[in-house]
């Protein structure tokens, strides 16, 4: 099918005020490079926002944040990201709080970053926002620093993404929850836990490594954890 024919059939969706259909036909064509359809694709996204559908503003949202087909725009990024949140969109919701945490759209704001994860975490058990949330109690920011807290919230991470197939968080609780188990962070030190964890991070994270533009250094740093490890067990097995 040409592109010219697959523009046909959301022009009839539209013609008929099918906005559901709409927006299926955009998420399905969301990775298209081709510039007629990532133009089509996005005025489908608008008129979807304008016929009260505003999950198509997350989707529209990521176009701005990373600067495919729109100029990257954190601000509006943001600002799409929110009309999402405010509906009660849980990745919306981790996003906004990331867009505070790594100082996107404005200067860090770890208090508001606090508060999009929390909310992603005690409303929805979001993956994301529950591995996020244990970054911050990891590290202190705006919380008081709790490592067994912090490791609890991984753990509960990764519960949540092996529950979705689909959920490429699962990658990223991985990591983390090897992370601890090596190097006894929150927990008791594992170190055949932790190689086990990490290498199945690895996996994923290469899965990812076409369309995330942080998986390359979050594949070298999962190798390097894996090389110690290694280690770490080789030790203990001369000990």
């Amino acid at each position: 099918m040409t592109i010219a024919e697959e523009i046909k059939i959301v022009d009839s969706y539209i013609m008929d005020s099918n906005w559901e259909a709409v927006y299926e036909w955009a998420c399905e064509r969301h990775d298209r490079p081709e510039f007629p359809m990532m133009e089509k694709v996005t005025s489908c996204y608008v008129l979807c926002m304008m016929h009260g559908m505003p999950l198509a503003a997350l989707n529209l949202g990521t176009f701005y944040y990373t600067g495919r087909f729109y100029e990257q725009d954190y601000q509006r990024a943001f600002e799409l990201y929110k009309i999402a949140a405010d509906a009660g969109h849980p990745r919306a919701i981790c996003n906004c709080g990331y867009c505070f945490y790594y100082g996107r759209h404005q200067d860090v704001d770890y208090s508001e970053a606090y508060r999009y994860f929390s909310l992603g975490a005690l409303l929805y058990d979001d993956a994301n926002c529950l591995y996020k949330l244990g970054d911050m109690y990891l590290n202190g920011y705006a919380v008081e620093k709790n490592e067994r807290y912090a490791f609890q919230l991984y753990a509960r991470a990764l519960d949540q993404a092996q529950a979705d197939d689909e959920q490429p968080a699962v990658a990223d609780a991985q990591f983390r929850v090897g992370k601890c188990l090596l190097r006894g962070i929150g927990t008791d030190k594992n170190a055949e836990e932790a190689h086990t964890q990490l290498s199945l991070a690895l996996i994923n994270f290469y899965r990812r490594r076409k369309t995330d533009p942080f998986a390359s250094g979050l594949i070298q740093k999962t190798k390097e954890l894996i090389l110690e490890a290694q280690n770490e067990i080789e030790t203990e097995v001369i000990i």
